[in-house]
């Protein structure tokens, strides 16, 4: 049976890839909202796309010397990294409506792409472009 058919995201769940004990805003906030709601449940280890990780490791961790052959990527992450070859000045928004996910998820996404130096932005938000490293 495939996690899929049992759960999705939703007011009264929320998925987290990892507790990250160093940065506690990232998932109190969703506590907070539960205890302000109805309740609701945290799973940790699985993403917005219902990926479960069964590790400690966040899902896109690889040794990263420069190479972007040796960092390990989520599908839609290498998605992102072709819509940006295909169009430099694409926005989050249409990224997100390409790709049928929200823009947060591509926020959070671009976010780990640049911290990886895989992706950075020249410009400004409103005019600028990106650049994959080589």
């Amino acid at each position: 049976m495939e996690l899929n058919t049992l759960i999705a995201e939703c007011t009264a769940y929320d998925f987290k890839v990892m507790l990250e004990e160093k940065k506690p805003k990232s998932w109190l906030k969703s506590v907070s909202a539960f205890a302000n709601g109805l309740g609701g449940s945290l799973f940790f280890g699985i993403d917005n796309d219902r990926i479960i990780f069964a590790s400690t490791d966040t899902p896109n961790v690889g040794d990263h010397d420069g190479d972007m052959s040796e960092t390990k990527l989520i599908e839609r992450q290498q998605k992102i990294l072709n819509l940006i070859k295909e169009s430099p000045t694409i926005t989050g928004k249409k990224m997100s409506e390409t790709l049928s996910v929200s823009q947060r998820t591509i926020e959070r996404d671009l976010s780990t792409l640049q911290k990886k130096g895989v992706l950075k932005r020249e410009g400004k938000d409103n005019d600028g472009k990106w650049v994959i490293s080589e």
